[in-house]
């Protein structure tokens, strides 16, 4: 069967079916009776993703044995259902699970039910004779794997000499937990106990009901008062547990949930009580791994005020009765999940010591607690009703961050890098293999996409658009409208629009519209903006605003590198989006602005009355509207001569950095806005700048004069700068300088070709790793470049030592070692870190995290990585999470060559598609390989003539 799904049928009752099924007849006892054979009763086929609504569940108890030490649990799990209609047979979510009794009461009778294959994800239940509509009880007993490698379902790790259990149910692993109906729309009360280690902590949802000494196992679970009776279960728990005390938890049941939002966590935790924060005195608690209670300080400091801000806007309390926050060592496919109550974080998101309680950690679990938080009202307290609206739960999530961070420490100033966002999300929708914001999931597939950059950023992105069209206020009171008339229940998109257009009132209606637009249709808008004012300079200047999508050009290799770089016009498509711009225009320093709701193909938009033709034009104030503004060669020109705000120049600059990757803006011209802002006093303006210039590629340059040219520009541009930030941080630091040494130093060492930085960086690993300490702040830079330039014995040497460090090092600074040992260019250095990473001993979890955070940001050590992948395939996927095979074509955003192409397309093609959501990310890969080629060769021209000037 399928993905390790085993039923308890009789093994001759499945070998009769199998044989009868091919036409074979099981031969007859010697001796017995002749009989007529029955035909056999074709399988029931297991549905395509949704269960339908036959059968509905109320509510579910269940009774979990679960010891962190061992490989299995058992569960004794009883489901209060309501069947529409009589039946025979319905289907249930189950992965993985050995079910070993099923039964059914309805109406006083007890139903015996026999369980049938259903493929990797279902089970279903066939009775003896047909079960009455109306409401009934289900009563299972089975038991499952606690997973080692994978982070879904049920699984555990190791912290030192510790062992955990913990669960990750979203989106669908909850059926690797309980047999059950594993859907959002379904909301219904949980009542969950847990036999433990009596020395472990148990938690989950809600808070502790009771706690009592098991010490033998029970010849039944009985039914919970007011329950139906349900038929006597033996004891799983003797065969699972172990001799050792135990005890049984129960916690106070949930109000409705769904099942992916059910969690708990099992193991010698030590918590941290963060006492009580927030309207009605929410009690909050951290679990961290033994002995780790010093690293959780800045957890317990901030999110108390992070809370109360999140119910400051909602205008209602945080909507639960207690939320804890859960430390995982490793965690694959997310780095934080919302579980009411119960959030989970990836350690180094929570945790960290002393000497790495820096300005970065701190930014990052801030906005990481911010968007966990803000779900238990988006996603928890109203549930979208199928994955096709997940973006009801996670671009709100991601919008609100930063909207509630900036209010909390207004320094770090994330409204002006939230442009970033807007910036990431374009880079996948300007692809021809994108995909829509509420995109239909109708199979698991599409579901392994739902949770993407599309979801996340761009929805993000298109909210803080319109709530700047519509206004704060009103944006704010329809989101209120929308959470209190769902309450606890679960909606669709056009609740959401229909709440927001209540309170933003009839003249947004074509706004709201334009909403709508944006998530129901694939892709990014181009704004192309052109000044008219007359043939003689001096009439009524207006602006002739054309719309279409924005699709990167992608020209063949036989087109020639004269061909300039802003004729490659994008695909023209019929699409069209409703949406607010506003235009800033102005002559020297002088301004003014204006804003028009964009409909058609082309709009005029007059300029106020009394202005002169301007000098200059800007087509996205305060970078708020998602599209990509492309203005005519002679007002692009003209930017690299204005003076801007910092909320004027960081999107023109990511706008700039978007054409020019996409080949449509010619590179020197990019570079010369890009050194325009490149000493700008505010940081998030140089990060932008920074971005621009790094869209010119390693493989972009050709021959030693111009490799060297783009080093004496970012020299010149960047160097000062990058050489007074170093590796590490120093007294007087200011807010943002511990963000930017992670992108600009390492940039420069690199690019730059900067000797110094170089060196620098290899004394700095060296020391770190031979002072067997806990690693300074910002050491995975420093610890990367190092690796990027090791070569031949001393090479050898520094990758013997990052292997020695793996072994000892946990955490965060793990996740360094992991990061440097993935970015090694030499090819026989390389191959070596990959075989260390991948051998039959070592956790392949880290290779994968390796390619993650080293050689998927770096080409030469990506095309490493890859002819390793493709030497390795079958034994990687094998050992690795299933979710690792759908990331692989990942790396091809790193890859920028026709060879490169080539080795990935042969890698990969014919196994992308073996996984969920691989087969997208392949086409997305090969897609953008395309792009990176055809604006390499659409760029020779601008790149030859202008670096070696430099």
């Amino acid at each position: 069967m399928a993905r390790g799904l085993k039923l308890a049928v009789p093994f001759a009752t499945r070998l009769a079916a199998v044989l009868m099924a091919v036409g074979i007849a099981l031969p007859l006892a010697m001796g017995a009776p002749r009989k007529r054979v029955k035909a056999a009763v074709s399988p029931p086929t297991p549905p395509a993703m949704q269960l339908g609504d036959a059968v509905k569940p109320l509510a579910y108890e269940a009774e979990l044995t679960v010891v962190p030490t061992q490989e299995r649990f058992s569960g004794h799990l009883v489901i209060h259902v309501e069947l529409a209609r009589p039946t025979e047979f319905f289907w249930l979510n189950a992965k993985r699970l050995d079910i070993r009794s099923a039964s059914l009461v309805a109406n006083g009778k007890n139903f015996a039910a026999k369980t049938v294959a259903g493929g990797a994800e279902f089970v279903g239940l066939r009775f003896a004779s047909q079960v009455p509509a109306g409401r009934a009880v289900l009563t299972l007993d089975y038991d499952g794997v606690i997973d080692r490698t994978e982070t879904e379902g049920i699984f555990k790790q190791a912290d030192g000499e510790s062992w955990y259990a913990f669960t990750q149910f979203e989106a669908t692993d909850a059926r690797r937990a309980f047999p059950c109906f594993d859907e959002p729309q379904w909301k219904t009360p949980w009542h969950l106990t847990l036999i433990v280690p009596a020395s472990d902590v148990a938690a989950s949802n809600m808070p502790i009901a009771g706690e009592e000494p098991f010490t033998a196992p029970v010849a039944e679970v009985p039914a919970r008062k007011g329950a139906v009776a349900s038929s006597p279960a033996p004891s799983l728990s003797a065969s699972i547990a172990p001799a050792m005390p135990m005890k049984r938890v129960r916690f106070a049941p949930t109000p409705p949930l769904p099942s992916y939002l059910i969690a708990f966590a099992v193991g010698p935790f030590d918590v941290v009580d963060g006492g009580k924060a927030g309207k009605k005195g929410t009690p909050l608690r951290y679990l961290v791994p033994k002995g780790r209670s010093n690293e959780a300080g800045y957890a317990k400091e901030s999110t108390p005020k992070l809370l109360e801000l999140l119910e400051d806007y909602f205008g209602q309390p945080y909507p639960f009765e207690k939320l804890d926050a859960v430390a995982i060592p490793i965690t694959v496919g997310f780095g934080a999940m919302e579980n009411v109550g119960l959030i989970a974080y990836e350690m180094p998101l929570m945790l960290a010591k002393p000497e790495q309680d820096g300005e970065r950690f701190r930014r990052h679990y801030a906005q990481a607690a911010a968007h966990e938080m803000a779900h238990q009202w988006y996603g928890n307290l109203v549930t979208m009703q199928w994955w096709n609206d997940v973006w009801l739960s996670e671009s709100f999530a991601t919008w609100m961050a930063p909207k509630i961070v900036d209010r909390f420490y207004p320094a770090w100033q994330l409204r002006l890098s939230g442009d970033e966002r807007r910036q990431e999300a374009i880079a996948i929708d300007r692809l021809a293999t994108t995909r829509q914001v509420r995109q239909p999931v109708d199979s698991l597939d599409d579901l392994g996409n739902a949770f993407d950059t599309i979801s996340y950023e761009k929805g993000a992105a298109i909210l803080a658009m319109f709530e700047n069209a519509i206004g704060e206020d009103r944006f704010r009171n329809g989101v209120r409208r929308y959470l209190y008339e769902h309450a606890r229940g679960s909606a669709r998109s056009e609740d959401f629009l229909r709440a927001i257009a209540a309170e933003a009132g009839p003249e947004n209606a074509a706004t709201i519209a334009g909403l709508k637009s944006f998530i129901e249709q694939p892709g990014v808008p181009r704004l192309a903006v052109s000044l008219d004012c007359g043939s003689d300079g001096k009439g009524l200047p207006k602006l002739v605003v054309m719309q279409s999508r924005y699709i990167s050009a992608r020209l063949t290799t036989e087109q020639t590198s004269a061909q300039p770089a802003a004729t490659s016009a994008p695909q023209a498509t019929t699409q069209r989006w409703t949406f607010p711009a506003c235009f800033q225009f102005g002559r020297g320093g002088d301004f003014n602005e204006t804003c028009a709701l964009i409909q058609e193909p082309r709009t005029v938009v007059p300029l106020p009355s009394g202005e002169r033709c301007p000098q200059w034009v800007l087509s996205n104030r305060g970078g708020v509207g998602y599209f990509v503004s492309s203005l005519t060669p002679e007002l692009t020109q003209q930017l690299v001569h204005t003076p801007l705000l910092p909320s004027e120049a960081i999107p023109a600059l990511h706008d700039a950095a978007t054409l020019t990757a996409g080949g449509e803006w010619p590179a020197d011209l990019a570079l010369e806005l890009s050194a325009r802002f490149a000493n700008h006093r505010q940081l998030p303006v140089v990060e932008a700048a920074s971005d621009l210039a790094t869209v010119i590629r390693p493989s972009w340059l050709e021959g030693a004069a111009e490799r060297e040219g783009f080093a004496r520009y970012v020299q010149k541009n960047f160097g000062a700068r990058a050489r007074a930030l170093g590796w590490t941080t120093k007294p007087g630091d200011h807010d943002g300088d511990a963000i930017q040494r992670q992108s600009l130093v390492p940039w420069v060492a690199d690019m730059g070709n900067d000797a110094g930085l170089q060196k620098e960086a290899t004394r700095l690993a060296r020391e770190w790793l031979s002072a067997k300490a806990p690693f300074r702040v910002g050491a995975r830079a420093a610890m990367k470049t190092a690796a990027r330039f090791a070569q031949g014995p001393p090479g050898r040497e520094l990758l013997d030592a990052y292997l020695e460090a793996l072994r000892r090092v946990t955490s965060s600074d793990r996740r360094d070692v992991l990061a440097a040992l993935g970015s090694f260019r030499d090819p026989a250095l390389a191959e070596s870190a990959w075989d260390a990473l991948y051998a039959e001993k070592a956790d392949a979890r880290d290779g994968l995290l390796a390619m993650r955070l080293g050689a998927a940001n770096d080409e030469a050590a990506a095309v490493l990585a890859l002819r390793y992948l493709r030497g390795h395939y079958d034994a990687i996927v094998k050992r690795s999470p299933e979710s690792a095979a759908a990331w692989f074509p990942r790396l091809g955003a790193a890859l920028c060559d026709p060879a490169q192409k080539t080795e990935f397309e042969t890698t990969l093609s014919d196994k992308a598609s073996r996984v969920p959501g691989g087969a997208r990310n392949y086409a997305q890969g090969i897609e953008e390989i395309g792009i990176c080629i055809a604006a390499r060769q659409s760029q020779r021209a601008a790149l030859k003539s202008y670096l070696p000037k430099q």
